[in-house]
């Protein structure tokens, strides 16, 4: 799931093994005991008691480790977009494909991949089944909230279970590889939004030279038959003789710029708050029709990837040309999702990339009115309020942007933690 999209793990190669557990090795510490006092004494009763603890331990391992071996998993994401503060249900369905054995007390459990995509890693969803009926099948889920942005890689789904008692851990893993992206915070942007950027924008100019139902004209033809009668060029076509028609041109949509200026070593609020602000607009602009295209200089390839065409990463940073398609403003939202900002470092506008059309800068530190056009449309970070819709949606997202930053990153080894697991699963 890139925050869009519903994804189920495919099962891929199946990994089993025993784990040392420590109430295992307890217990296997006391059979030693148990066998030098009965070798020792030649007391009856403790070979008895010795055949008795050797035998809890190997049916204690045959018993579930049979049982796992017919067990199978899929891993399922629900549909649509992700956000910062938003909680989302991974659901695993468990199949046990043997005949006679139920499985009993698994433990499902993400397996943490060695590395972690973009600025994270992920701290692990689990759930509980307690019985899997012999060729049954049952559904369990974690609920899970997303604390940063960032993208998440998921690997192998593990189930393990200590049943009947307790004493060996045995697992299986099966590969499912997903991602999830999680977008920036989601900001209630003001109705109205993108006629204010665009007002200072040059109107009437970039209609597509194609014919279409636009207001401008492209030229006249012949009339054909369910042609609209309104279309008629009346007095053209009384001085040649035969009906003609006006064609009009197909109207090019409005085109926006969201320039994205990041200070290289500014407040991590001002800076998340900024990325919050430039992924709300691409939303919502894009969403009223506009061709919304995202400038974000100065970060050089530290995304490193192309999306749908654009050109991405370049020496003047991150440069997506307005497009109208869903997957363009897809890419920008992981783009977004993606953004490191403690490497950005912005020397000057870049007029160069961004031709025609109305654009916003948003600055994650003072506001530099010098640094953008005549017709740039400046909002600071302190000033984004201005731009919401006040309410409870507002507090909301305050109290998510605040809590995304509250927590300081964790080693760059381990990268930080975008997952927090809330609950466990329940059974179908």
């Amino acid at each position: 799931m890139t925050g869009s999209g519903s994804t189920r793990g495919s099962g891929g190669g199946i990994r089993r093994r025993y784990h040392f557990h420590t109430p295992g090795v307890l217990y296997i510490l006391v059979i030693l005991f148990i066998a030098i006092g009965a070798l020792n004494s030649q007391n009856n009763l403790l070979f008895t008691a010795l055949g008795l603890a050797i035998g809890g331990l190997v049916v204690s391992g045959v018993l579930s480790g049979g049982a796992l071996l017919g067990v199978r998993m899929e891993r399922a994401l629900p549909g649509g977009s992700v956000h910062v503060g938003e909680k989302v249900r991974v659901r695993y369905r468990l199949r046990n494909l043997n005949r006679l054995v139920p499985a009993f007390g698994l433990n499902v459990m993400e397996v943490e991949p060695g590395e972690s995509s973009g600025s994270g890693s992920i701290q692990r969803p689990r759930a509980f089944v307690p019985f899997v009926p012999a060729k049954g099948e049952v559904e369990s889920e974690a609920l899970v909230e997303a604390r940063r942005r960032g993208v998440v890689q998921l690997d192998e789904v593990r189930a393990w279970s200590t049943f009947p008692f307790g004493l060996a851990k045995k697992s299986i893993a099966i590969a499912q590889p997903a991602r999830i992206v999680v977008y920036p915070v989601s900001l209630p942007v003001r109705r109205g939004v993108l006629e204010r950027l665009t007002a200072r924008s040059l109107s009437g100019v970039g209609a597509a030279l194609q014919p279409g139902m636009g207001e401008e004209l492209y030229g006249i033809r012949e009339y054909s038959e369910g042609d609209n009668p309104r279309m008629i060029a009346w007095r053209r076509s009384a001085r040649t003789g035969q009906l003609l028609v006006r064609q009009n041109t197909t109207p090019s949509p409005r085109k926006l710029w969201i320039v994205l200026r990041l200070e290289p070593s500014g407040d991590r609020l001002a800076a998340e708050t900024a990325v919050a602000m430039a992924s709300s607009l691409v939303g919502v602009c894009a969403s009223e029709g506009a061709a919304v295209g995202l400038c974000v200089p100065g970060v050089g390839n530290s995304i490193g990837r192309e999306s749908d065409g654009s050109d991405v990463g370049t020496n003047r940073g991150i440069v997506v040309p307005p497009r109208v398609s869903a997957r363009s403003i897809r890419g920008m939202l992981e783009l977004l999702a993606e953004l490191n900002v403690a490497v950005a470092d912005p020397v000057e506008f870049p007029s160069a990339a961004i031709r025609g059309g109305a654009n916003v800068v948003i600055h994650a530190g003072e506001v530099d009115r010098g640094f953008g056009s005549a017709r740039s449309v400046h909002i600071g970070w302190r000033d984004v309020e201005r731009w919401l819709t006040p309410g409870e949606g507002l507090e909301r997202a305050k109290k998510r942007l605040a809590a995304s930053v509250a927590e300081p990153p964790a080693a760059p080894s381990r990268g930080w933690r975008p997952w927090a697991v809330n609950s466990g699963g329940k059974q179908a």
